[in-house]
């Protein structure tokens, strides 16, 4: 196998900080993006059924592209250079945050562990449909 594509509709989810409190004598710690990355990974699991994941020993290309709903607050020209990609997400969340949520859900999946990846590249578009578009490819043979 050289490439999976997958793509995971909706608004792209971003990995959140966790967050740790002390309850009595305990420390525990929360993960607040649990629930949108279960999400994320059942969509993952529907589309790769019958695929197997990339061997441990494979360096791999991740592409990611974000595509960002409208804001509904924009005008109706802000919204027009949002659909022809003359207006970007330069807002929250950063790129950063959401690759490492996708890479950590497609671990296990997709490929055996994200320190596979040695190339990685995102964008964020708007979009009227916005979803995540994700491509990993094996990188050399």
């Amino acid at each position: 196998m050289t490439c999976i594509r997958l793509t995971i509709e909706g608004a792209p989810q971003s990995q959140k900080r966790h967050r740790t409190f002390s309850r009595g004598s305990k420390l525990i710690q929360f993960d607040p993006s649990s629930e949108s990355k279960q999400i994320i990974r059942k969509s993952i699991i529907k589309q790769v059924i019958g695929k197997s994941a990339f061997d441990a020993d494979v360096p791999l290309a991740v592409t990611i592209y974000c595509y960002m709903p409208i804001p509904k607050s924009y005008s109706k020209k802000k919204k027009e250079q949002c659909e022809i990609n003359e207006l970007f997400p330069v807002t929250k969340p950063d790129c950063d945050n959401l690759a490492k949520s996708y890479l950590d859900c497609m671990s296990g999946l997709v490929y055996h562990d994200d320190r596979q990846v040695i190339v990685l590249h995102i964008e964020k578009f708007y979009s009227l449909e916005p979803r995540t578009e994700i491509i990993v490819q094996r990188v050399g043979l």
